[in-house]
């Protein structure tokens, strides 16, 4: 990493945390120039340390009064990231507010409860073409089944081939994934059941040879991914799940946004490092970058504070997350 000759109280904990950057694959050029800045004025302030202080901060933040509001998003976000390494550290630090982003538009994502899954399963067992006038509806049970355990997208189901399934093996292979990355993911035994269920009765009554994939309708062709969503809208209704506001509206999608929540969850009650694990659950997700995976560990300290009290405080800020 290029020396960029850090002079305040702060040089040496800058440099490890730029390190750390680096370490973990992340290009971070514009914010090592940013850090110059941020040095400078420490320097200048003769800030005492270790930790950042609110004076610091906000001088730094609004540093050029005609910036734009993205630009002071960011501003904050690194400061935050910074200042969460130098908590990790055991060094007391000043933690600025994140504001929301400036034209962020996104839908919150929806995390379903245990209750809510069984409902919406229920319901999907139940449908009838009284309901829906589709041949899809035979696969629909199943396939919602394995977007909720495996947390794969809905396009990555719907283009699984037969032989993309080993059951004896217990994994599954997503070639038509979102980033065009292949991946293998281990399935669990009651999926396992659920696929050789769906298997035996689809041997009996599919008998065409138009495809060979997995999920199809009962005269052999692909499902489309509006019609799951038809399907899984008829299920939130019959269950009676509507969401809490404009912005938490449940969709099928956030069944992998439930998988993800619960597997951090897991992952923590279990006792192993949050924080190593997280890589490999993005790679399980199949996230181009580890940014992406950050939001769940948001969700997941606001949902379960007692079970994760401090997994928001060692991650939630290393992978700046806009909200």
């Amino acid at each position: 990493m290029r020396n960029l000759n850090f002079k305040s109280v702060y040089a040496e904990n800058i440099t490890g945390f730029l390190s750390l950057k680096s370490h973990q694959g992340i290009k971070y050029k514009r914010q090592r120039e940013a850090f110059v800045v941020i040095d400078r004025i420490a320097f200048a302030n003769q800030e005492k340390g270790p930790g950042l202080t609110k004076e610091l901060c906000d001088k730094w933040i609004d540093y050029n009064p005609n910036q734009i509001q993205s630009t002071r998003y960011d501003k904050c976000s690194l400061l935050r990231q910074f200042s969460s390494y130098l908590i990790n550290l055991e060094i007391d630090s000043y933690l600025p507010p994140l504001p929301r982003y400036p034209g962020w538009r996104r839908d919150i994502p929806y995390v379903y409860t245990q209750k809510e899954l069984s409902e919406i399963f229920k319901a999907s067992d139940e449908l009838r073409n009284e309901y829906v006038s589709c041949t899809g509806l035979f696969s629909f049970p199943a396939i919602i089944r394995f977007l909720y355990s495996t947390g794969v997208r809905i396009g990555e189901v719907l283009s699984l081939k037969n032989d993309d399934i080993n059951l004896e093996g217990k994994y599954v292979k997503i070639k038509d994934g979102k980033n065009h990355h292949e991946r293998l993911l281990p399935i669990s035994d009651s999926l396992i059941d659920v696929l050789n269920t769906f298997l035996f009765y689809k041997k009996q009554l599919i008998q065409s040879e138009k495809n060979d994939l997995l999920f199809t309708k009962t005269d052999g062709s692909k499902i489309s991914s509006e019609l799951i969503r038809k399907y899984f809208r008829l299920c939130l209704e019959k269950a009676k799940i509507y969401g809490d506001d404009k912005l938490r509206r449940p969709r099928v999608h956030d069944l992998r946004h439930t998988f993800a929540v619960n597997a951090l969850v897991r992952i923590v009650e279990k006792g192993n490092d949050a924080y190593v694990a997280l890589p490999v659950l993005s790679k399980y997700l199949g996230h181009q970058s580890i940014s992406s995976t950050n939001i769940y560990v948001k969700l997941t300290s606001q949902m379960f504070p007692d079970v994760v009290k401090d997994l928001e405080l060692y991650l939630i800020d290393v992978f700046p997350q806009k909200t």
